[in-house]
């Protein structure tokens, strides 16, 4: 090593590493690999790690960096290093711990697996990795890298590797450092190595290389505590801490159980035949392993709840040294250890005890498969008139949350493809139309909220990406509507609206579609809805690909295709479309939003394309019109119309407090209304914002040429934000809304606002925008 250290020559360095890495290429190689996967996968989160607990010291395991109190106890000043600390005091402490568990996990493993390949030996490692270990982040090999290095020491050579002053000197650092990650990785550390060398002093004849292990463990447990500790005597103090912890916690820290015969038999077997092995095969380790068992029989089963982590899963690491030396006998009789261990693992110890069953699944399958799924979605359960109803016959759920199939221990019948936001194409739709319409189509469908509907009073078909989800597979939702009915409507998970649908008597292949007219299209214009009575009006685009969309579809992904519904009420509502279902029709009148299939009107609608280069920019549609009985529009709420103003004994012209935010959606301005527009207005108005009096009822005025008014009246609308601009609550009830029907109007007017207070009417002076209705 000193040749190693002392090269002349870069190249010289480059050839010791070189050498170096293929004397130790296990070793160097399960390193890496350990190491880059707990590194990778460790996490430490801040939590409440004494909640509900009285483990007060995992609050003040950082206390080296701050204040000038020392931790003294059990667990190290360094116990951080571990994880051991509700929260990591800093970034750097953070990436230092997940360090050190890397480090040591990799070191450990490097050792074992080492020994493991030497003897062939896979097949056992691999048996109690499955039994007691899970993971290769284990606590134990904190404490047991000690050990895991005599054995190396021991087994990776013919003969037991000899080591030097620096050697034994390395080795007591180590174990000085770790008492203060916590005080019994330290005492294992002496007990393992000090037994250990003590032995070999009987046929290597020379003190030296034990004295140097106890004089560098010495030094580096003071440097190390006058390093950590703020107050020098904090180095004694320490020890006794945990010298009377230790003894007290095995007086008074018991819990009031007896352990079983059979489990204190299973530890006495362990020890015997772990015993035999070293009496015939390994007596150099004799001492050293049972004084390793005596300390983690006494940690494991001195308050006898911790004997899984401290005695079972250590031992089960330590049993593998039965393998090491390829003995037939050494792997029998660790075959026998592990069916000890497993007893213990699996068996409690006492009343209550924690257990480990590695071949036990983490399913209960004594319970039968129904019952499983039903308790997995307990909270999906379906009114009971709903369950009485269904009784044994068949349903599918739609347009997804079959849970509710599970949880109810229903009859599920579903359609082919089964979940309609991945329906997508025409040719999948196609087969659930089929379904549907066939013979064997169930006898109810349960018909579910959309995705984005999450409350009762939600939109039941806002669906997934923000799509209306009776768009998703048009020709599924016309074969449900054409040949079922609802039957009752009630609420689900969430208070989420559900409703349920009877198949009709008789099923339904072909749906009557009238051809209302074709139009000439381009993206982001609007085009008007043709009207028709009863049913529902739908368009099929021909969306037209280009060969850029083409390979881009190929190559990459598709581009966003959008569809926004001017409603009669002058509301506008944006979805994404389907692009290649569209071409089964896209629903437009009435928007439904609920199960009693009641619907807004949409005056028009508009295409829009994230691209000008992916689609053709002309297209023509085919408007169509379907007759479905189960689907009607919703009465618009119009405002009253009046040509006078009830109440009002006189009027005044005033400037008034308000505005006319908005007409049809956007901000007022001279407009043209065609015929059968609605005029949507929305704005505020206040009869003084400096004391905070609104008036009694708002108005709004249309006067013809001849000067001649009309006056509608508002609806309230709330308007937080006038009331937070004047800082009055009550200013918050000033917005107003209203929804005029002009179709039997025409000719020129203004449009202005006014408000009643009293028996006063008050005309706003500073209003009047032109307005044209033209027929």
């Amino acid at each position: 090593m000193s040749e190693f250290l002392n090269g002349g020559n870069m190249k010289n360095i480059k050839d010791a590493l070189d050498a170096l890495l293929i004397k130790y290429k296990v070793e160097f190689l399960v390193f890496f690999g350990i190491f880059i996967l707990v590194f990778s996968s460790k996490k430490m989160y801040s939590v409440s790690a004494s909640k509900g607990n009285v483990e007060q010291w995992v609050n003040i395991t950082n206390q080296m960096f701050y204040g000038g109190s020392d931790f003294l106890f059990s667990y190290g000043p360094l116990y951080w290093l571990v994880g051991g600390s509700s929260s990591q005091y800093s970034v750097v402490s953070y990436w230092a711990a997940i360090l050190f568990i890397s480090v040591i996990s990799a070191a450990f493993w490097s050792l074992i697996v080492k020994l493991v390949h030497n003897a062939r030996a896979y097949m056992y490692l691999g048996l109690a990795f499955f039994l007691f270990f899970s993971t290769v982040a284990i606590p134990s090999a904190f404490y047991l890298l000690p050990f895991a290095l005599i054995v190396y020491f021991e087994f990776s050579k013919e003969k037991p590797m000899a080591l030097g002053a620096r050697g034994m000197i390395a080795l007591g650092v180590l174990v000085g450092f770790l008492f203060y990650v916590r005080f019994f990785y330290g005492l294992v550390g002496v007990a393992v190595f000090g037994s250990y060398f003590f032995i070999r002093l009987f046929s290597e004849k020379k003190i030296s290389g034990l004295l140097c292990f106890v004089a560098a463990t010495l030094v580096s447990y003071v440097f190390v505590g006058l390093v950590i500790f703020h107050d020098a005597a904090s180095i004694v103090n320490y020890l006794i801490v945990n010298k009377n912890l230790s003894f007290g916690n095995s007086v008074d820290m018991t819990l009031d159980v007896v352990n079983s015969k059979r489990s204190l038999i299973a530890v006495f077997l362990v020890v015997a035949v772990l015993n035999i092995y070293l009496l015939l095969r390994r007596r150099a380790l004799l001492l050293t392993v049972n004084v390793l068992l005596l300390l983690l029989f006494k940690l494991g089963f001195s308050r006898t709840d911790h004997y899984l982590s401290y005695f079972v899963m250590p031992v089960a690491a330590m049993a593998l040294v039965m393998v090491f030396d390829k003995s037939r006998i050494g792997r029998v009789l660790f075959l026998m250890v592990m069916v000890a261990l497993y007893y213990l693992a699996a068996n409690p110890s006492f009343p209550g005890a924690p257990t480990k069953d590695s071949l036990l699944p983490g399913t209960d399958f004594s319970v039968e498969y129904e019952g499983r799924m039903q308790s997995i979605y307990a909270d999906f359960k379906l009114d009971e008139s709903f369950l009485a109803r269904i009784g044994k016959s068949t349903i599918d759920v739609y347009p997804y949350n079959n849970e509710y199939a599970f949880a109810n221990k229903l009859n599920y019948a579903h359609r082919p493809s089964f979940q309609n936001y991945m329906t997508l194409t025409p040719t999948l739709d196609s087969m659930n139309k089929v379904f549907f319409e066939s013979s064997e189509r169930p006898r109810f469908v349960l018909w579910t909220g959309g995705l984005n509907c999450i409350g009762v009073d939600c939109n039941v078909f806002d669906g997934f990406d923000n799509k209306y989800s009776l768009n998703e597979d048009p020709l599924t939702v016309n074969a449900i509507l054409m040949n079922y009915h609802v039957v009752g409507i009630s609420k689900g998970v969430g208070g989420v609206p559900l409703a349920l649908m009877e198949a009709n008597e008789e099923a339904r292949e072909d749906q009557v579609e009238t051809t209302l007219s074709e139009t000439a299209m381009t993206f982001d214009k609007w085009y008007k809805v043709p009207k028709v009575a009863g049913g529902v009006v739908k368009v099929i685009p021909n969306f037209e690909l280009t060969l850029y969309a083409q390979l881009k579809n190929l190559l990459f992904r598709g581009n966003i295709l959008k569809i926004r519904y001017k409603l009669v009420s002058g509301d506008v509502r944006e979805y994404r479309l389907n692009v290649l279902s569209s071409k089964s029709g896209v629903w437009i009148t009435p928007l439904l939003d609920n199960f009693e299939f009641s619907g807004d009107v949409v005056d028009s609608i508009m295409f829009v394309s994230d691209s000008s280069r992916y689609f053709r920019p002309e297209l023509k549609a085919k408007w169509i019109g379907m007759p479905l009985s189960s689907v009607h529009n919703k009465p618009l709420a119009l405002s009253v119309v009046s040509t006078s103003v009830e109440g009002a004994l006189k009027s005044a012209v005033v400037s008034c407090e308000g505005n006319l935010d908005l007409m049809n959606g956007v901000s007022p301005a001279p407009t043209k209304l065609l015929e059968s527009n609605f005029l949507k207005v929305q704005g505020w108005l206040a009869y003084s914002t400096k004391n905070g009096m609104l008036f009694d009822k708002t108005y709004l005025t249309l006067t013809d040429e001849k000067g001649k008014k009309l006056f509608i009246l508002a609806k309230g609308e709330p308007r937080a934000d006038v009331g937070a601009v004047f800082k009055n609550t009550v200013l918050n009830a000033a917005g107003f809304k209203s929804l005029m029907d002009l179709s039997a109007l025409s000719g020129d007017y203004k449009l202005g606002m006014g408000g009643l207070h009293g028996s006063e009417f008050f005309n706003c002076s500073q209003f009047e925008i032109p307005l044209s209705v033209e027929r």
